[in-house]
């Protein structure tokens, strides 16, 4: 892990002096259904919470340490064809050498994934992956619990009237931009 470490410093090192373009990504989903992790039952009572499921809503996105982010947006899982999507989109629109630092998550680290990598790495696009059970070396992932933790349950009402489920819903923007969107009063 100590090596990962060297490796991801001296990328944020080339990312700060505007060599590459460094982003940290991953998924994450909101959700309306119900969570109780505990209960207090009487002695002798069986204790049940029926819940149901709700509209769910599932975001892939990368960040930047200067803001920048690039996300999309499904109500269906999120899979190795939407990262594989993503990723083909995003290789379209880079404008120097970029660096995508991710998790390894099965659906980034799949084969229909590893087919394409040869392919982006033409076009200026590479991937790097964490050593396992570090995301505290990932910054989206302190962004997008605070998103799911605070605003979930209206983020999904919300999205869910702006983006028609065949649409491919994609964002370009600052994190702030994000926010003014999902996060309106």
């Amino acid at each position: 892990m100590t090596i990962k470490k060297e490796q991801i410093a001296l990328l944020e090192a080339r990312s700060k002096c505007g060599g590459i373009e460094l982003f940290y990504g991953d998924e994450t989903g909101v959700g309306e259904v119900g969570y109780v992790p505990y209960g207090w039952p009487l002695k002798g009572e069986n204790l049940a919470i029926m819940t149901q499921r709700g509209k769910q809503l599932n975001c892939f996105g990368i960040l930047s340490k200067t803001n920048k982010l690039w996300f999309k947006t499904t109500d269906q899982g999120i899979n190795s064809d939407f990262i594989v999507d993503f990723f083909e989109d995003l290789s379209f629109n880079i404008r120097k050498l970029t660096v995508l630092v991710l998790d390894n998550a099965r659906i980034h680290t799949s084969r229909k994934v590893r087919e394409w990598v040869k392919y982006w790495q033409q076009k200026g696009l590479y991937i790097f992956y964490l050593p396992p059970y570090s995301p505290h070396l990932n910054i989206i992932e302190r962004t997008k619990g605070t998103l799911v933790k605070t605003r979930g349950l209206q983020l999904v009402r919300r999205i869910k009237l702006r983006c028609h489920p065949k649409s491919k819903p994609n964002g370009k923007g600052t994190q702030n931009q994000l926010c003014r969107i999902l996060l309106i009063n």
